[in-house]
Formats: structure tokens, C-alpha cells, sequence
């Protein structure tokens, strides 16, 4: 069976505005979104930016792997991935990346 190594250093950090993200970024990568309504939750994150509608809330039904203590999790490989942890008021997030090993 798998096991998951996180790798994290548990610091919190802030979500961008829309308006902080650059330009170009936006139209590569976030073409798809409705600008009046994904204003904030951006971040970058080992260079590449992100919006938390790019993760998957973890629940009962998630894959059983994941810590519930994360929030959500994006699947970058068959290998690996990112986790993310909200704060309670969900303007601070702490980032991980996991390995199945």
C-alpha cells in the first residue's frame, strides 16, 4: 500500500486579489473564470499561480489516503500532488506537496 511523505514547512500564507495576479498569467490560465466573481483566493505556489477552484475538497468520499486534516488537494502526477489547509476564516492557507511512496 502507499504511503503519503508531505512535504511542508506549516507556514501561513495569504491568497492574492484577482488584480495582483499578472495580467498575461490571468489570460493563460484563468481565461476560463467570470473576472466578476473569482476576485480572490490566487497564490503562487514553486512558481506556478493558482486559484483554490483548482483543488478538490477532501471529505468522506475523497480518496481515503488523505489526512482530513487538509482541506483539499490538487493531483498533479500518479505520484504526487498538493494539499491545502484554510484557516477558519479561509484568508490564510497553509501548501503542501505529498508523494506516494
Amino acid at each position: 500500500m502507499d504511503t503519503l511523505k508531505i512535504i511542508t514547512n506549516y507556514h501561513w500564507r495569504k491568497f492574492v486579489n484577482r488584480s495582483d495576479v499578472p495580467k498575461d498569467v490571468l489570460a493563460d490560465k484563468f481565461g476560463y473564470q467570470d473576472k466578476n466573481k473569482c476576485l480572490g483566493d490566487f497564490f503562487k505556489y514553486l512558481g506556478c499561480w493558482y486559484h483554490l477552484n483548482n483543488f478538490m475538497g477532501i471529505d468522506d468520499n475523497s480518496a481515503s489516503w488523505f489526512d482530513k486534516k487538509w482541506n483539499a488537494y490538487r493531483i498533479e502526477s500518479d505520484v504526487s500532488g498538493m494539499l491545502i489547509l484554510l484557516s477558519d476564516d479561509c484568508e490564510e492557507f497553509q501548501i503542501a506537496t505529498y508523494l506516494k511512496v
